[in-house]
């Protein structure tokens, strides 16, 4: 099978499976890119998380077992009970808002992946359970199927990829059902009408690393052009 390579992919891990309803069609959820949102910061009390303010001040209080920083407004949370040294009893996962309440609801198993809770109004999520200690430390290259999220929970393509990076400038680096790379828009369409048999991430400088399908090697701009060379 084909196989992407992912370049600076941060991964962070959380043991999270998304309790997904029937996917909207795609376009139709909620992005909320271009809102405001309150800052709030994750702190440590006594063995417990919560979040404060810009000044310090508590907001949400210290009750959860983990608790990630904030993007977009939403922050992946744990709830439960420690019942000994690394051992806990897990009541609830899922994504609060400023309030600390839980609008998205996740199940106890599976993985989230991504560098950020939420990039561009999507979380990628991998809808499976997860086999922690024997997979954890091969992450370079996480088997999915790999779906993605909006702020309401719901699978947004209706659809799962043997691959995906989180969005970054509108467009997702994802693996295809025929193990094929392409890069996808926020409406889960082939921004560029095109499959690679390999293919980057786009690098700072807006170029991205591919090998087409007949083997030669190219680099992809962001206009969807073909060059040999970065300029």
């Amino acid at each position: 099978m084909k196989t992407l390579f992912f370049m600076a992919m941060l991964i962070a891990i959380t043991l999270t499976t998304v309790s997904c309803a029937s996917a909207l069609k795609a376009g139709e959820s909620v992005l909320g890119i271009n809102e405001e949102w309150e800052a709030l910061y994750p702190f440590q009390q006594d063995g417990l998380w919560g979040y404060s303010d810009g000044v310090g001040d508590v907001v949400i209080e210290p009750i959860f077992l983990i608790a990630r920083s904030f993007s977009e407004g939403l922050a992946f949370v744990t709830i439960g009970e420690r019942v000994a040294i690394g051992e806990y009893v897990i009541e609830q996962r899922g994504f609060i808002d400023s309030s600390g309440e839980i609008i998205i609801q996740l199940s106890l198993d599976g993985v989230f992946v991504g560098t950020e809770i939420f990039s561009e109004g999507f979380a990628l999520v991998i809808n499976r359970g997860w086999d922690f200690e024997n997979e954890r430390p091969n992450i370079d290259g996480v088997p999915g199927p790999f779906i993605f999220i909006d702020r309401t929970g719901y699978n947004v393509f209706g659809q799962e990829f043997l691959y995906a990076n989180s969005f970054k400038n509108g467009t997702a680096l994802v693996s295809l059902a025929s193990g094929n790379a392409a890069f996808i828009d926020r409406a889960g369409q082939n921004t560029f009408g095109r499959e690679f048999e390999f293919a980057s991430d786009f690098d700072e400088y807006g170029y991205a690393r591919v090998t087409l399908l007949n083997g030669q090697r190219r680099y992809l701009n962001r206009s969807g052009q073909l060059v040999r060379n970065r300029t």
